[in-house]
């Protein structure tokens, strides 16, 4: 269970080991980090956009990725921790490796590839590691979704009704530490396909240059990176930040040493020296510009009394379910609706949604405290 209580209360050895992980691991992620650093600014700059070749920026991913890793091992007992959040799961469920056939009455179906990739694991842990290869900017409209039908789907099959947080926290972690694994696949990118020092790589003119739209290893290993980096900027899923609401809830997590400074002569060749380096357990600096507005989308609410009566409520496509009900009450015509709750049916009974939860890409929501949904 969590927390580990031999964590907890300070047991000598588990506190050695813990120490001695936070050392191995910070040291690695951020070698292969600076490795990462070193393929967007002088192998193939070509391939990432401006924003991403950003030195200020790339510093700060270096040292907020190591200060993620030296709680790689207290992240991994999290992880591990919950029996209903353990089962046997596909690490590679790339669309690659599925397959598709119609069965005898012609309903589609699915099956899997690679089955070495299996093993006993935490399935969201499994699911969010998939999702890198998938770009950015759909991911970021989509995953609270996709986590959200998971927890509701296992639930209406018999299994567990997990808590939504924890999901959400295990996801976002597990993006967090990511890093190492997205900038090992380079050094098997120079071993298979191009080296390091192959100048081809100054022949590529962008990502769908054919020498890496049309090779699998080229396409995925460079994709993969970038799609790294940009999600470590994305303020909507922002796994930095979610890590430090993580450690802000488990005050009694031991205490690391300073997170390693860039070497001198790495920083000066990566140019990365005298760059400004903003205290690391802050998040990443929000932007002054003002964000674009989001294009407004409709919404049907039903009335979970009879699932039938309904009404369209058009509000931004970034909304909380806090922003749908004032929405609601605004079309409704009363200034306040208390006692109204934004629900979903899970397994066959009615959960409400918090206010602070997204919309993400439902359209349909049922509402329940209300005898009609006729205006006032």
């Amino acid at each position: 269970g969590w927390p580990v209580q031999e964590v907890k209360t300070g047991e000598a050895d588990v506190l050695k080991f813990l120490a001695s992980r936070c050392e191995e691991t910070s040291k690695q992620t951020q070698g292969m980090a600076l490795m990462g650093v070193d393929f967007v600014l002088n192998v193939c700059p070509q391939l990432f956009p401006e924003e991403l070749r950003d030195r200020t920026f790339l510093k700060q991913f270096v040292q907020e990725a190591t200060h993620v890793s030296q709680y790689q091992a207290e992240m991994e007992m999290y992880q591990m921790s919950d029996p209903d959040i353990f089962s046997l799961a596909h690490m590679n469920i790339q669309i690659d490796n599925a397959f598709y056939y119609r069965n005898e009455q012609g309903v589609l179906e699915a099956g899997l590839l690679d089955l070495s990739g299996i093993s006993h694991t935490n399935p969201v842990n499994a699911l969010v590691r998939n999702w890198i290869a998938a770009e950015p900017e759909v991911m970021d409209a989509v995953d609270e979704e996709i986590l959200d039908g998971y927890i509701e789907e296992l639930a209406t099959q018999g299994g567990p009704k997990l808590d939504r947080a924890k999901v959400f926290h295990i996801a976002r972690l597990t993006q967090a530490n990511f890093v190492f694994s997205m900038a090992a696949n380079l050094t098997m990118l120079y071993s298979s396909t191009i080296p390091k020092r192959d100048p081809r790589w100054k022949d590529v003119k962008d990502r769908w240059d054919p020498v890496i739209e049309n090779n699998f290893l080229n396409r995925i290993f460079t994709a993969n990176w970038r799609n790294m980096l940009l999600l470590w900027k994305s303020p909507k899923r922002a796994p930095y930040k979610a890590f430090l609401t993580w450690l802000q809830e488990n005050p009694w997590l031991p205490k690391k040493p300073p997170i390693p400074e860039i070497d001198e002569k790495t920083a000066q060749q990566l140019g990365l020296h005298g760059q400004h380096q903003p205290p690391v357990q802050s998040p990443l600096p929000v932007t002054t510009k003002a964000p674009d507005p989001k294009p407004p989308v409709d919404v049907s609410i039903k009335n979970s009394q009879n699932e039938k009566e309904e009404v369209k409520v058009s509000v931004p496509s970034d909304a909380t379910m806090g922003d749908l009900r004032a929405a609601l009450a605004r079309q409704l015509g009363r200034s306040e609706l208390a006692e109204v709750r934004l629900v979903r049916k899970l397994a066959g009974e009615w959960e409400q949604f918090k206010d602070s939860e997204s919309l993400g890409t439902r359209r349909r929501i049922f509402v329940r405290g209300l005898e009609t949904l006729h205006s006032a």
